[in-house]
């Protein structure tokens, strides 16, 4: 018995050693799995665990498997060392143990205990529990894989986010989440952690993303956060790995480290990436890794310090007993203890082409495009996509079969952009793309009287009299209000008339029946008022007082005196306001002038002269100063200088009513304005052609162009009224054969002024010149002049065309080059040859001659010499003859 009682005494002080070894000062835990043989042992799972202590109380773990069976307490290796920014050292330990279960299914792994450290913000001093759930379905190689450092910091003052890894060796898709009390083993309420002053706690996205204001934090603060990574394989159970940190509040911002990324390394294959560090306040910084494999290499070495910023360069060749997922963590502390990680995720296939696209059969929608995952060593499969939540994008993101069903973008509340009712809609997916549908389309319901645009129109209650003043009843029963909305889509009054009482006479309607003081004895009587004029006479009514008085027809004032013969504005005066009546009067103009006197019109409206004039004759006597048609002319209608404008229109234009042609250019004053020299219906003497400031009248040539008006109408000077001394009339030189227009400076409107055609200005289209009526000759002539076509021995002259040509002038133009002679002795075109020097004879003999020369030689008197004996055979044969 007493042998039985010490056994018992000495497994409970065993117990509670364990229990004490794993009770002192946690800081940090992690559990990842996989399974390293799929085909081959697919139940046996590779278990890596990190745990962290502080380093005066460094312990050990006991993991569960979650099958009754455990591992016992061990602590493994120890993987690096830090201090945080109080100055608190820890260190970091791993260990891997494989554990085979006896059948598929899903297994809880956990470690826990007692305690955390001190001084937490959650969780002081608390119970801790890291666990891991792991999925031995088929095909699952292995569950969600993460890495943190044992201590985040983050700086306070603001928003702060921190990324964590995360990443399925099956390519399954990995989200993140808190952990439950239960899972973390901290008291209910702070799992999640909250500043405390504030209230401020942290988010963290399904990628992992940690987003915290820490705006009122403190710096030294130190937080619990257990964040949990779950995927499911195929769409089976989940599998999970949990990461239970620290995160220390910090006065400095943390080191940035640039670099981290995912990467594949093939077993055998050297594989090396870049890091970067760089202290914000450009101190020093000191690189170490965590979790680093078996024969990796960091240049510079871990623990180097080194300026900011700091490169490094991690190497590693993976083994065959390296395949599955690393991470490793770079990290870069300051001199204060503030630290920064990147975070590289490598993982060590086991077949050829993991992670290449590929075509799962099978599989719908986007989950078609999948990748290769290794089955096992040397194996693989093609693994589908992983769904993800229908998007508005025609495509079937969430793998059902189905394109843009129930899509998180749909059957959300959403403004239209519709007024009033309108306005609310609902979001839906149409053709790809997320729109916004009005609930109530405009024009779908009428408007009704409810404080609503139920017509959708941008008025509210409009076609109603809502807030608008209403009466009802009438005289003294009258009552105001303002409009209201019924509740049945209508509108109401809220006045309630009055009740009638017996008429009195006091102005008011006392009956109510819409008439004032009707009926009241004594009242509507004719009366005599005392007042002057119209307002003499009345009818009785009744007062404001109450009392029955003589109230006028015509109130004084209320009306403006008229000539009439009455006072009609009742001021004891008649006709006051028209101070002429009586006095003498004329009417008429010219010979049909008659006095009279003012009187008050029968008509009514003022004051009118009693004559009548007399009646104007039909025809004006031109020169009799008399206005016998009482136009108010004496000599309208008299043409004195007989050129077509009378006399009146001419004062009025300016020129002179006794000079048929104002400005001498031929063309008399009543053709001046006219395009054509007859038939001009409507000639406009008054006009201004060239908006010079002279009228066409006065203008000797209207439209500028350099022939006289004149000319281009094709008159000659000889109107007697045409003064040929004052230099503005030239005869048109072919008797009106060519006309152009007065009032156009380029008749055919071909881009040359008619003067510049008619160089000569005569009217006449000299041979060289253009016609001013053809707009095809308006182009510029090739030549005007035998120098346009060369020099003066160039062979080249100006014909009549105005065209080069070859030829030669005998005088006044263009000659044969050198050596040749000029068929012309004057200035017509000729042709230009070279002449024949050698001559023959007949008869007695040849005698040949040299042309002279020009360099006055002694052959000239050879040449002469020449000639005369020529000239002597000549005669001989006429003798012979």
């Amino acid at each position: 018995m007493k042998k039985v009682f010490l056994a018992f005494l000495f497994a409970v002080v065993g117990l509670l050693a364990s229990r004490t070894a794993e009770a002192s000062h946690f800081r940090f835990g992690t559990i990842n799995w996989k399974v390293p043989d799929p085909q081959n042992a697919p139940l046996t799972v590779q278990f890596t665990v990190q745990h962290g202590w502080n380093s005066a109380a460094p312990d050990s773990t006991d993991l569960n498997f979650g099958d009754g069976f455990n591992n016992g307490p061990f602590q493994g290796p120890l993987i690096g060392t830090g201090t945080d920014a109080a100055g608190l050292g820890y260190n970091l330990y791993e260990y891997t143990v494989t554990h085979t279960y006896a059948a598929p299914g899903t297994y809880t792994a956990f470690f826990q205990s007692c305690c955390r450290i001190a001084g937490l913000v959650n969780g002081d001093q608390a119970d801790f529990r890291v666990e891991a759930i792991v999925d031995l379905s088929a095909g699952n190689t292995g569950g969600p894989v993460s890495l943190a450092p044992a201590i985040i910091q983050m700086q306070l003052g603001g928003i702060r986010t921190y990324q964590l890894p995360s990443f399925d060796p099956d390519l399954d898709l990995v989200s993140c989440r808190f952990a439950t009390p239960a899972e973390t083993g901290l008291p209910p309420g702070s799992e999640i952690p909250a500043v405390p002053n504030g209230g401020a706690q942290p988010t963290l996205s399904g990628a992992c993303l940690i987003t915290w204001d820490l705006t009122f934090a403190v710096v030294n603060q130190k937080y619990v956060l257990h964040i949990v990574m779950e995927s499911s394989h195929n769409g089976g159970p989940v599998s999970t790995t949990a990461v239970d940190l620290l995160v220390e509040i910090t006065n400095a911002a943390p080191p940035i480290c640039t670099g981290s990324g995912t990467f594949i390394a093939p077993v055998g294959m050297p594989f090396s990436t870049a890091v970067l560090g760089t202290d914000p306040a450009l101190g020093g910084l000191t690189v170490t890794t965590q979790a680093a494999p078996a024969g990796s290499m960091l240049v510079p070495p871990s623990g180097t310090n080194g300026p900011s910023p700091l490169a490094a360069t991690f190497s590693w060749t993976p083994a065959a007993g390296d395949v599955g997922t690393t991470i490793v963590l770079v990290n870069y502390k300051t001199a204060q203890n503030i630290s920064g990680a990147c975070f590289l995720t490598i993982q060590v296939p086991q077949c050829v082409g993991f992670g290449d696209a590929c075509v799962a059969a099978g599989a719908q929608g986007e989950c078609v495009n999948g990748a290769i995952v290794c089955s096992g060593p040397g194996m693989s499969t093609c693994a589908p996509g992983n769904p993800t939540p229908e998007t508005c994008d025609t495509l079937d993101n969430d793998c059902d079969g189905t394109v843009d069903n129930n899509t998180v973008e749909a059957g959300l509340p959403c403004p239209s952009g519709l007024p009033g009712v309108c306005s609310a809609g609902t979001t839906a997916c149409m053709g790809g793309s997320v729109s916004c549908v009005a609930n109530v389309m405009p024009g779908q319901q009428m408007e009704a009287c409810n404080d609503l645009d139920d017509d959708c129109d941008g008025n509210v209650d409009n076609g109603f009299q809502v807030g608008q003043m209403c009466s009802v009843g009438v005289g003294q029963c009258a009552s105001s209000g303002l409009f209201v909305c019924n509740g049945m889509g209508g509108q109401a009054c809220t006045a309630i008339p009055g009740e009638p009482l017996p008429e009195t006479c006091d102005a008011l309607d006392n009956d109510c029946d819409g008439v004032v003081d009707n009926d009241p004895a004594g009242v509507g009587i004719v009366c005599a008022t005392g007042l002057d004029g119209v307002c003499a006479t009345g009818m009785t009514a009744c007062s404001a007082a109450g009392m029955i008085e003589c109230s006028p027809d015509v109130q004084p004032g209320a009306n403006m005196e008229t000539c009439n013969l009455q006072d009609d504005d009742c001021d004891g005066t008649t006709d006051e306001d028209f101070p002429t009546l009586g006095m003498p009067c004329t009417v008429g103009v010219g010979a049909c002038e008659a006095m009279g006197t003012f009187i008050c019109d029968p008509l009514g409206g003022g004051a009118i002269c009693s004559a009548m004039p007399g009646m104007p004759a039909a025809m004006e006597t031109c020169g009799d100063d008399i206005d016998a048609d009482c136009d108010g002319s004496n000599s309208n209608g008299c043409d004195s200088d007989g050129d077509g404008l009378l006399d009146d229109v001419e004062i009025a234009i300016g020129t002179d009513p006794n000079d048929g042609d104002s400005d001498d250019d031929g063309v008399i004053d009543g053709k001046e304005g006219c395009s054509v020299p007859n038939d001009c219906p409507n000639p406009a003497p008054d006009g201004d052609a060239d908006n010079d400031g002279k009228i066409n009248a006065l203008d000797p040539d209207s439209d500028n162009d350099g022939l006289k008006d004149g000319t281009e109408l094709g008159f000659d000077c000889s109107n007697m009224d045409t003064d040929g001394g004052a230099g503005n009339c030239t005869p048109d030189g072919d008797s009106g054969n060519t006309t152009t227009d007065p009032l156009d400076p380029d008749t055919d409107n071909g881009g040359v002024n008619d003067g510049d055609e008619d160089t000569d200005k005569d009217g006449v289209v000299d041979a060289g010149e253009r016609d001013p009526n053809v707009a095809t000759d308006d182009v510029p002539p090739e030549c005007t002049q035998d120098s346009d076509c060369g020099g003066p021995n160039s062979g080249k002259v100006c014909n009549a065309s105005n065209e080069c040509q070859d030829g030669c002038r005998g005088t006044g133009g263009n000659s044969c080059p050198e050596a040749q002679e000029c068929s012309s002795t004057d200035n017509t075109i000729g042709t230009c040859s070279t002449p024949d020097t050698t001559y023959y004879g007949e008869g007695s003999g040849l005698c040949a001659v040299q042309q002279p020369g020009n360099d006055n030689s002694s052959t000239g008197a050879a040449w002469l010499l020449g000639l005369v004996a020529l000239a002597r055979v000549v005669s001989r044969r006429r003798k012979a003859a």
